[in-house]
């Protein structure tokens, strides 16, 4: 498949058929456009789209790749993939998808005047990712702490991730938002030692979407949220999150801590009550949350198990 290139909701979004990682495929896509006159040593333009790919099939794309390169507008470009084989999570995980059944990509958002960090950039795009699966199939997801999207059914289900990294991109940075919806991967699909139960859209809606109407709305709600405040996207993510007062299993470099939630920080992270009435304070980067019992009131009680 020769890359194509399309406006989606007023973004240029770059399809591809395979590639290592949405990500690295921006990341590297960047670089190569800024090159006014690249020179020995650098990579080429199929390089650029994926290495290991085949002398042939890179020749094909070389020619796309360098027309593409500077009619691209970086901010809010977005690169998806039907298959990638080394895409990864938070901490290092990885991140699987069969070939065609979810939806694989990564956005440039540069750093606007506003005060978006990276970190309320992926506060930003997961609220965006909720409201685009409520959208489009009525899925009632939330924000599983710090940056997954989950929903409760026999438990804890895991439907999509994002994790944002942030690189200097002239004349200051670029946040690579990368982003992973399972739109029809069933638990079959996928090795038998994942981190967590899947969930996918098709199971979970009123309805399969295509891969198509998803990115449209994905990218308006992002679009939508990015135009507002970071006061509000940070009270927005902590209510998204639903921790406050549920009891959780966090993993960490120690062990395990278990506790009820007292409060989500705007900074991301949870303070976590004890048995002996202490608090922990536990940051984004130091944890993952394997377990949440949510009270009777929500009526999403539940646990992974």
């Amino acid at each position: 498949m020769v890359p194509e290139l399309r406006k989606v909701g007023g973004h240029d979004v770059l399809f591809l058929s395979r590639v290592d990682s949405t990500m690295d495929f921006a990341r590297r896509f960047l670089e190569f456009r800024s090159r006014a006159n690249p020179g020995i040593g650098h990579e080429s333009p199929s390089a650029v789209y994926e290495k290991g790919e085949g002398a042939i099939e890179g020749a094909r794309k070389t020619q796309s790749l360098q027309g593409m390169r500077r009619e691209i507008t970086p901010d809010g470009f977005a690169v998806v993939a039907d298959y990638q084989w080394a895409g990864r999570g938070r901490r290092g995980a990885r991140w699987i998808c069969p070939p065609g059944r979810g939806l694989l990509m990564t956005v440039v958002l540069l750093e606007p005047e506003n005060g978006l960090d990276a970190g309320t950039m992926s506060q930003m795009v997961s609220i965006a990712v909720v409201d685009a699966c409520a959208e489009t199939v009525g899925v009632d997801a939330f924000i599983k702490w710090p940056n997954d999207v989950a929903v409760m059914r026999d438990g804890l289900r895991k439907l999509g991730g994002v994790l944002v990294e942030r690189i200097p991109h002239q004349p200051g940075f670029a946040n690579l938002a990368g982003v992973g919806i399972n739109i029809g991967a069933s638990a079959d699909d996928l090795p038998p030692r994942c981190a967590y139960r899947p969930a996918s859209l098709a199971e979970e809606g009123v309805r399969t979407p295509t891969r198509d109407a998803l990115l449209e709305t994905l990218l308006k709600r992002m679009d939508y949220w990015r135009g507002g405040p970071p006061e509000r996207i940070r009270m927005e993510w902590r209510s998204r999150t639903r921790m406050a007062g549920a009891r959780v299993v966090i993993a960490t470099e120690e062990g395990q801590l278990a506790g009820e939630v007292d409060s989500v920080k705007d900074d991301g992270a949870l303070e976590v009550g004890q048995s002996d009435g202490t608090i922990v304070r536990i940051r984004p980067e130091e944890g993952r949350v394997i377990s949440i019992e949510f009270g009777d009131s929500s009526g999403r009680d539940g646990r992974d198990k």
